[in-house]
């Protein structure tokens, strides 16, 4: 039963998060600038590859919580020991000559080696992976539309602008509306969701209208 449930529950994860690791992938510079300033427009290296190595813990799902659950603390404590060495060891290997992208880079390997390394023991005590049919199909849409992206900013000269990023959020709501990557139970969530939705606003907003004319 667990199984299903971890399936399901990585996929919305992923699915939900994608956008926002997309565009921190996709324009970092223009990020930084708008909230930090321009001249922090410098570490955008730094953010593109954060966003890449933090992405694997929502693109591999809820595995320490289930690996708590399990009783396997102890993997997790050699899991952290072994980041913290691998991280140690690439900062002292990459600092020195690729200075804040060497450090960078450093994070982003070790946070992930820890990310895969709970995945493959999920995998080999449990037999639990998220990689389900439409899971594999929603990876290749996403993937699709970076490398889409990355050609479309060199091709066409992007800059990153507001108007870019609400497209490409919009166009990737629309491809997963119509891609058919939700089974059957999930669509039906959606829509008791939305039925829930509506009720509650059909009863709240005409009662504080009510409340407000009087």
């Amino acid at each position: 039963m667990i199984g299903p449930i971890y399936q399901t529950m990585t996929k919305w994860c992923f699915m939900l998060t994608f956008p926002i690791f997309a565009l921190m992938f996709l324009y970092p510079e223009f990020l930084l600038t708008k909230i930090y300033g321009a001249q922090y427009a410098i570490g955008a290296p730094v953010l593109r590859i954060l966003a890449l190595g933090f992405v694997t813990n929502s693109y591999l799902g809820f595995r320490y919580h289930t690996i708590i659950a399990s009783g396997d603390s102890d993997f997790l404590m050699r899991c952290s020991v072994a980041s913290a060495g691998i991280n140690a060891l690439l900062n002292f290997v990459l600092v020195p000559q690729f200075g804040m992208v060497g450090a960078a880079t450093a994070s982003a390997v070790s946070f992930a080696s820890i990310e895969v390394l709970m995945t493959l023991r999920l995998w080999k005590k449990q037999s639990m992976h998220p990689f389900t049919p439409l899971y594999m199909k929603l990876t290749f849409i996403c993937a699709f539309m970076v490398v889409s992206m990355l050609i479309a900013k060199d091709a066409l000269l992007l800059s990153g602008s507001s108007w870019e990023c609400a497209a490409f959020v919009i166009a990737y709501l629309l491809i997963i509306r119509h891609a058919k990557v939700l089974d059957e139970a999930e669509i039906k969530m959606i829509a008791e969701i939305l039925k829930a939705i509506r009720y509650n606003i059909s009863i709240h907003i005409p009662r504080a209208l009510r409340i407000h004319a009087a």
